[in-house]
């Protein structure tokens, strides 16, 4: 049932833009919708809270894989090169195939995490100091612990703006 005596102030309600989340929703359904995910290398288990599976590089490398929301089937203590395989046609299984065999098991998700270093470093690019600033920066810490010192280093950092 409609009811269309909502009030006087039903023409300043604010409306909310039709296509404001189209992109980010395909682009999110693009990602959700990924299969099948792989890693090169070996990986070794690390002891996880319940529910949950983390397997990190021998290599002492970055990166990780996670096995969230664990519930049944065995997973093996070391993987090589392994790819996880969701079966699309039930719920919640994943395939996993790796340098020593295969297994199913399932989980609420898989995520592989790499480091991007190339990605996350220009992020910090326009706050960085340069060399003189960093010269600065220096001499006024070393003065810090004299009368005022304090005084010159938010004297300093306000001019920088």
């Amino acid at each position: 049932m409609r009811d269309d005596n909502i009030g006087s102030h039903a023409g300043m309600m604010p409306q909310a833009p039709r296509c404001a989340l189209g992109v980010g929703v395909r682009r999110a359904g693009i990602v959700a919708s990924v299969a099948t995910i792989e890693a090169k290398g070996r990986f070794d288990r690390r002891p996880s809270p319940p529910g949950r599976a983390t397997y990190v590089p021998s290599d002492g490398g970055a990166g990780w894989i996670d096995v969230v929301g664990w519930l049944a089937g065995d997973l093996p203590k070391e993987l090589q090169d392994p790819c996880f395989e969701s079966l699309q046609d039930e719920g919640g299984r994943w395939r996993l195939t790796h340098g020593g065999g295969a297994c199913e098991f399932v989980a609420a998700g898989v995520s592989l995490f790499e480091p991007a270093p190339e990605l996350i470093e220009p992020l910090g690019a326009p706050f960085a100091l340069k060399s003189g600033e960093r010269r600065a920066a220096r001499v006024l810490l070393a003065l810090l612990r004299l009368p005022g010192g304090a005084r010159l280093l938010r004297a300093w950092h306000a001019r920088r703006g």
